[in-house]
């Protein structure tokens, strides 16, 4: 019975939602933007689920170590969610984090090899890095925390722009080439400002514990109106990126992607902004960040579907 406890707390403490939503956006956006594109694209096969899993065991990694370097805060904020060391102990912990970092490493390096790039491996060692220092250094500090994370969720898809970048461009087609790097740029922008969003509003959640704990956050540090003033500015924006894309694109999108954009991502970003607007209760803001993880999977999926429209 121990042991189950201590392996679904594993498993928890890993966030599978999160990884499988980053593992299926590299799959997606491979498999419907990037490789009918291009004549030969690199990651093939194996090769490709061998380069995902390096995001996922970056990403896990990342999600360990934050946990064992945050369980002051967590006993406050999460008493009864949090399992370090209440389930699993930080020995443990370390333990894993520490397999699923070097096991990414011989995976990456392996990658790089086989697609003859070598320099491909820094992409997997430097982002181990920053999401190290993050959760030591950079989590107590004012928006520049919130900033990496933010990077690493929109850049998840970009790292395989940054993998195939030969092959794309090289497509000879000049508009189907802008097209491609447009749906791209376009899902990092969109995932990097509402997910900054989202990394202030659990700053909110987290505001008490963070506090007892010695971290100034953005929201510990700044006034509450200035706080939501900025959540609010970051969802607006992202309602502007999107309704300014959708007008000026040259995509040939159908009145069915239209649709689909506007309902799954641009309404709930408008739900949103009503509840910054309307309350600062816990419960609200809670809702807010659920409902924000909820607009980042909708809007890469979305986007991800107009690829249709690109590709013959």
């Amino acid at each position: 019975m121990e042991f189950l406890r201590q392996l679904r707390a594993i498993v928890l403490l890993c966030r599978p939602a999160n990884l499988f939503l980053a593992a299926t956006t590299q799959w997606l956006t491979f498999q419907f933007i990037i490789a009918p594109a291009i004549s030969n694209p690199l990651l093939t096969g194996w090769v490709l689920y061998q380069f995902i899993a390096c995001t996922v065991l970056l990403a896990a990694g990342g999600f360990v170590i934050n946990d064992i370097l945050d369980i002051k805060t967590d006993l406050i904020n999460r008493q009864r969610r949090t399992f370090l060391p209440r389930v699993l102990s930080v020995n443990t912990a370390y333990i894993l984090y520490t397999l699923f970092v070097l096991t990414g490493a011989v995976l990456a390096v392996h990658v790089a090899l086989r697609v003859g790039n070598l320099w491909l491996s820094t992409i997997y060692f430097g982002w181990a890095f920053l999401l190290f220092v993050y959760s030591k250094w950079l989590k107590a500090t004012i928006l520049l925390g919130n900033i990496v994370v933010s990077l690493f969720i929109a850049g998840t898809p970009a790292m395989l722009g940054f993998a195939e970048r030969k092959g794309i461009f090289a497509i000879d087609n000049e508009q189907h080439r802008e097209w491609v790097l447009e749906l791209l740029l376009v899902m990092v922008a969109i995932s990097f400002l509402v997910n900054l969003a989202r990394e202030i509003v659990k700053d909110m959640e987290d505001k008490a514990g963070d506090l007892a704990a010695g971290m100034i956050t953005f929201a510990g540090r700044f006034h509450e109106r200035t706080v939501l003033l900025t959540i609010m500015g970051l969802l607006s924006g992202s309602i502007g990126l999107i309704i300014g894309w959708l007008l000026k694109t040259s995509v040939p999108l159908s009145l069915q992607q239209y649709a689909m954009m506007i309902l799954f991502v641009l309404a709930p970003l408008g739900v949103g902004l009503q509840i910054v607007t309307k309350s600062t209760h816990k419960r609200h803001i809670t809702d807010l960040s659920d409902l924000l993880k909820w607009i980042l999977a909708a809007g890469v999926v979305t986007i991800i579907l107009t690829a249709k429209s690109i590709h013959p």
